[in-house]
Formats: structure tokens, C-alpha cells, sequence
């Protein structure tokens, strides 16, 4: 089991009040919705794959904008993020092609340095456990299968 580098001085912690201590996480938490605010807070065991506040901005303002305005698609990418049970960075590496499939991700890698990657994603903080599930911080916004096309349509 791993240190909690998220919200190391919150216990016990819910993934919700977590990223909430944190301060970083004020994008994401914003788009989500009711449903998954409760399931975050008293729903688990879950596997949030948490973007920081810099993985939005890199979106730029107008993906942002768009993305912002259509609830249906905002909830699809905020649920993308959140994955039942609770998958620590061995289950990744070793679960291949079976994780990609219960996730709906689409890779796993790690570089030769060991920099793990979920679909293009840096995971720079991994295995933060929490009372209802864990967190691993990536500095990307992961989008669903058709969010391309939605966007260029």
C-alpha cells in the first residue's frame, strides 16, 4: 500500500473530500455532476484517474468552452476518470489487455525511465489510497471513444 501524497493530512479521507483538500483538482471537481459527487464521497470501491488543474488549461479555453456547454459530453468525460474497483499500478502493467477492456482505456505504458502513460497521460502521482477507493494524478484529460469527432463536427 502506497503513501497518500494527494491529501496526505485529511483522514479519514472520501476521493471527494480528498481533491478537495488538495486545491488542484478545482476543474474536475467542478464538472462533475450530482450523481457523481455522491458516488465520489459515499460510492466505492473506486479508481479515479484525477487531472489536475494545468491538464484542463491545457485543453485551451475554447475546447473548454465547448465542452463546458454540453452537459452530455462533460459527463461522459468526468465519468471517463472514474473506474469501479480499485486498480493499483501493478494491475495496469500486469492486467494488459484485460484492464484496458474493464476501463475502457485504449493503452498502458511505461517509458524506459518507468513513467507510466494511461492513454497518453503521465501519471505523476500513483497509488494514493483513500478510504472509499484511489487516486492516481495524471496531467492529461483523458476523453472517451467519438470525443474527436464530436469536437471537429
Amino acid at each position: 500500500m502506497s503513501a497518500n501524497n494527494v491529501c496526505p493530512d485529511v483522514s479519514p479521507a472520501d476521493i471527494l473530500s480528498c481533491l478537495e483538500s488538495n486545491g488542484n483538482f478545482t476543474n474536475f471537481l467542478s464538472g462533475l455532476n450530482g450523481d457523481l459527487v455522491d458516488e465520489l464521497s459515499k460510492g466505492g470501491p473506486l479508481t479515479v484517474f484525477a487531472p489536475t488543474d494545468d491538464a484542463f488549461e491545457a485543453l485551451g479555453d475554447e475546447v473548454l468552452a465547448l465542452v463546458s456547454e454540453d452537459e452530455e459530453w462533460l459527463s461522459k468525460i468526468m465519468a471517463h476518470h472514474i473506474k469501479d474497483g480499485v486498480y493499483y499500478t501493478p494491475d495496469f502493467l500486469e492486467g494488459g489487455i484485460k484492464f484496458l477492456d474493464l476501463t475502457g482505456f485504449s493503452d498502458i505504458e511505461t517509458d524506459t525511465n518507468g513513467v507510466l502513460f494511461v492513454d497518453g497521460a503521465v501519471v505523476t502521482s500513483r497509488d494514493n489510497v483513500v478510504d472509499n477507493g484511489i487516486i492516481h494524478v495524471i496531467d492529461k484529460v483523458l476523453t472517451p471513444e467519438g470525443f474527436e469527432e464530436w469536437l471537429n463536427s
